[in-house]
């Protein structure tokens, strides 16, 4: 049996489809961003087939997270600290909740680790006079080391970060 070798130059064993990861981050984004919107169209004609599309909300957001932060991790392992020397935070974390006072920027790297690590994800959701919505801001909780923690991931800055650090490892032609 002949081994196929990859088309891309990845070092490790995987072949990622890195326009996917980038596709998938704009429909994160879309998703936040038309969440209001698709709540205000809610009419009394349209309310269930709308409430049935809103329901694949908290499943999209969570799948898309798990699988761009994993792939974001690959490509650090492969390329060298990638996220460890990239400077850009997207959200909050505090590391110990019973000492909520101490609340540090969150890098791309640790956004990954608790996006794949977390026990618990709550999305962030506001109301208007039809419903509820989502606003971009997802909060992970875990524990480590008998410590529980809690990072709040602000959607916009993950994904600006992650297209300006990550994206230029995956996007091929």
């Amino acid at each position: 049996m002949a081994e196929m070798i990859p088309k891309f130059p990845f070092k490790a064993h995987y072949v990622m489809d890195g326009n996917g990861v980038i596709l998938e981050l704009y429909r994160l984004l879309a998703i936040f961003h038309s969440s209001k919107e698709l709540v205000s169209f809610k009419t009394s004609n349209h309310e269930e087939p709308i409430e049935y599309l809103l329901s694949f909300q908290e499943s999209e957001v969570t799948r898309i997270l798990i699988h761009s932060a994993s792939i974001a991790r690959i490509v650090d392992d492969q390329h060298g600290s990638v996220l460890k020397d990239y400077g850009g935070e997207c959200g909050t974390w505090i590391k110990n909740i019973e000492m909520s006072e101490n609340v540090e920027p969150l890098p791309l790297r640790e956004a990954c680790n608790k996006i794949i690590h977390a026990k618990k994800i709550h999305l962030d959701m506001d109301e208007i006079e039809c419903g509820h919505y989502l606003k971009p801001f997802v909060h992970f909780y875990g524990d480590y080391k008998g410590k529980s923690w809690k990072v709040s991931l602000n959607i916009n800055d993950y994904i600006l970060n992650y297209v300006s650090s990550v994206g230029k490892f995956l996007v091929h032609n």
